[in-house]
């Protein structure tokens, strides 16, 4: 994938570069809010392009669910308010991004065994910018 940019809406999967594992949803449970996590399966996300704002701001999509922050953690919600915007910029490579609230406080991990304790959470973005705060986004 070249530039994520060009793409008006799709599925994607979604890599923590930290140690290549997916990024998921923690489905123990039925509830409002699932924590994204670092997990050991493959979550289909839908990154849709929000047009009418800038050509790197969307809304990302999981399960029926829009990809929102609470204080500094990350979730896939059912709410029902306008789904939250993410800037998502290249970083280096064809497939490495930053993925940050307008407000550029960026998806971050912190490492750990893949499952729902391994939760990814926000955090301001950091210079020079690691694998903690990359990931690599691939076609479905």
């Amino acid at each position: 994938m070249d530039n994520i940019h060009k793409l008006s809406s799709g599925e994607f999967h979604i890599f923590s570069d930290v140690e290549g594992h997916p990024i998921d949803l923690c489905r123990t449970q039925p509830a409002l809010h699932q924590p994204v996590i670092v997990g050991s399966g493959t979550l289909c996300v839908g990154v849709v392009l929000f047009k009418a704002v800038a050509k790197n701001i969307y809304e990302i999509w999981a399960d029926d669910r829009h990809i929102r922050s609470v204080d500094d953690h990350i979730y896939g919600s059912l709410d029902r308010m306008d789904p939250q915007r993410w800037v998502i910029t290249p970083t280096r490579g064809n497939s490495e991004y930053t993925i940050e609230t307008l407000d550029r406080r960026a998806w971050s991990d912190p490492g750990g065994a893949p499952g729902c304790e391994h939760k990814l959470y926000l955090h301001s973005v950091w210079q020079p910018i690691g694998p903690q705060q990359t990931f690599t986004i691939q076609p479905a």
